[in-house]
């Protein structure tokens, strides 16, 4: 049986993964699974559930092997708490470790210097919780912060495809900057349809897996991972319950769709739904590119176009972490201006990846 890739026993070069699994409404069993994550090696940085969606967002800081080991403990552990045949919820899904994206940082860590973060300047040392790991480095109070390559984030998607396609006989997909065929750049193009949809393609030979069978795993389903940028996930709450005006209002504002819609904005994903934790309808959007399309002009756009389908936007949230540029525009805060302290509190600074980089390497 092929192991799970090891914990290295010092840290090198930081990559963030952003794994999504298919649960949500069991609090017991998502505590089993983010502790098997954080216990295979790589700091749980943020975790975020959605109920309706029936899905937690986890994002994990680490080296390349570490974030590689625990999406690897993740997969082990969700086939005890997951079963796709049963599974529901509003969010496209095809498989119980969904995706599972790794995110080169560049040189978003010189945005923030430590004495920043209100970290303490000396890291404790504690012992791993790993077996193939050593204690904390002491080196870690002192070394400066420096991020893996694109290179590296593709190379640990297709560590993780190979490893889960092996041992689990997982089909597995490379997306993104890791994809081998042009049409798996795009992660709808493989969810398109949910995983009936998916078995389908799968039976016909309409489409083939990087690693592992042309057939879904009976419970796990399948397997999407690659390489991308920094990806803002960012809902927008409505002032109505029904999901198909959220639905229509995600249609104007996103990049994929007819010609000649005025609010059409770039790099944006959007859908709609309902959201049972505020009872409400809701927004949901991914921002590829928060340099080209900021959470202002999404929440502006919204704002814009609400009122021709009776509503307005109340409030926003986002979903795991921010790089910091992204919560302000020129020397202004935008984060009250977009409602994110009014669903839910909004913890500012230490919802930004930067923070949450210092903090997995002195932990």
């Amino acid at each position: 049986m092929m192991s799970r890739p090891e914990r290295p026993t010092h840290r090198g070069q930081l990559l963030e993964a952003v794994p999504n699994i298919s649960l949500g409404r069991d609090a017991a069993a998502i505590d089993e699974l983010v502790a098997a994550a954080g216990a295979a090696g790589a700091y749980v940085a943020h975790r975020d559930t959605s109920t309706s969606a029936n899905r937690t967002v986890i994002t994990l800081i680490g080296s390349p092997r570490e974030v590689v080991a625990s999406c690897s403990a993740l997969i082990d552990t969700a086939r005890h708490f997951i079963d796709m045949r049963t599974h529901t919820g509003t969010h496209p899904c095809v498989g119980a470790v969904d995706v599972a994206p790794f995110v080169p940082l560049g040189d978003i860590l010189g945005n923030i210097p430590r004495a920043d973060t209100g970290i303490s300047e000396t890291p404790p040392h504690h012992a791993s919780p790993h077996p193939t790991g050593g204690a904390s480095s002491p080196e870690a109070s002192t070394t400066d912060i420096s991020t893996a390559t694109l290179a590296e984030a593709i190379e640990s998607a297709r560590t993780l495809a190979t490893w889960a396609a092996a041992k689990h006989h997982l089909p597995s997909f490379l997306y993104g900057a890791a994809a081998t065929v042009p049409a798996h750049q795009s992660l709808p193009f493989l969810r398109r349809g949910g995983i009936n949809e998916l078995a389908r393609r799968l039976a016909t030979g309409e489409i083939h897996p990087d690693a592992g069978p042309s057939r879904l795993h009976p419970t796990l389903g399948a397997l999407i991972t690659g390489a991308r940028d920094i990806l803002i996930a960012y809902n927008i709450q409505l002032s109505t319950a029904d999901p198909k005006i959220a639905t229509a209002i995600a249609r104007a504002i996103r990049t994929s769709g007819p010609p000649d819609r005025p609010h059409a904005l770039p790099a944006l994903r959007a859908i709609g739904w309902y959201e049972e934790a505020y009872h409400c309808a809701e927004v949901s959007c991914n921002l590829l590119d928060y340099r080209i399309t900021s959470l202002r002009t999404v929440w502006q756009a919204v704002k814009a176009i609400a009122p021709q389908y009776g509503c307005y936007p109340v409030s926003s949230d986002i979903i795991g972490l921010v790089p910091r540029a992204a919560l302000s525009e020129g020397n202004d805060s935008i984060i009250e201006e977009v409602g994110l302290n009014l669903c839910r509190p909004f913890e500012g600074e230490a919802r930004t990846i930067e923070v949450a980089c210092w903090r997995g390497l002195v932990r």
